[in-house]
């Protein structure tokens, strides 16, 4: 069982950089669509960003900022008054959870992208 599990994992795995790239294909002619400008440059953008995103995440674990700590403050949004910073540890927790059921009541009601 496990060992098909691996087996399994191991082919998905060797795939996955051109699954990616479908994915940036389409995503590129989506927002090139949207945005009414061209597919290149929509690609350049998201190349762009993905680099920027990769060199930040080497650049806090170089500076060891990975996993120090825990969580000292949590901002939540305050209706239309703007945003609250929560310190206590018990008001912290509650506004993580309540979150946490908010994004996971909105990905029980997304319906799954399909791949093309």
């Amino acid at each position: 069982m496990l060992k098909n599990s691996y087996t399994e994992y191991y082919a998905i795995n060797c795939r996955h950089s051109k699954q990616r790239e479908s994915f940036l294909d389409d995503l590129t002619e989506a927002l090139a669509e949207q945005n009414n400008s061209s597919k290149a440059n929509e690609l350049k953008q998201l190349r762009t960003r993905e680099h920027q995103q990769s060199v930040a995440r080497k650049l806090k674990f170089l500076r060891g900022k990975g996993s120090i700590g825990g969580t000292t403050m949590v901002t939540e949004a305050d209706g239309d008054v703007g945003y609250i910073d929560i310190t206590d540890r018990e008001a912290m927790e509650k506004a993580i959870m309540n979150s946490n059921e908010k994004k996971s009541n909105n990905f029980i009601i997304t319906h799954f992208i399909s791949p093309h």
